[in-house]
């Protein structure tokens, strides 16, 4: 069995989701009025508690991070307007770099953390 949480699937006996977050550590999407600020800091708080269940969780080796991604990346209808994310500090930013470098930046950091946390590929 897995483990589904925020789009991090842990090898474990469990199975839980949480609907909506994203599997990005320290970023999480914004988008009224549905999910606010509020919300995402609840999603960062989320995955930083999924990571921390990795780090304590010594069976755990294998981590596989899924998601769509639309929310991290800049928005393809431009009726909807832009995507906009909240950060760790609690800024929140327009995601309209078509580069997507701010959703590379955050799955390279989660990956890294998961690896620092006994997680490996």
């Amino acid at each position: 069995m897995a483990w589904n949480v925020s789009g991090l699937m842990v090898g474990s006996s469990r199975n839980s989701t949480s609907p909506g977050r994203g599997p990005l550590l320290g970023l999480a999407p914004v988008d009224l009025p549905n999910y606010p600020e509020r919300w995402a800091e609840s999603c960062i708080r989320f995955n930083d508690s999924v990571l921390a269940y990795v780090a304590r969780t010594e069976s755990i080796r294998l981590v596989i991070v899924a998601s769509p991604f639309s929310a991290y990346l800049p928005a393809k209808d431009a009726r909807r307007g832009q995507n906009r994310v909240l950060d760790r500090r609690g800024s929140v930013l327009a995601v309209n770099d078509p580069g997507a470098s701010l959703a590379i930046d955050a799955m390279s950091d989660t990956i890294e953390s998961l690896r620092r946390a006994g997680a490996r590929d």
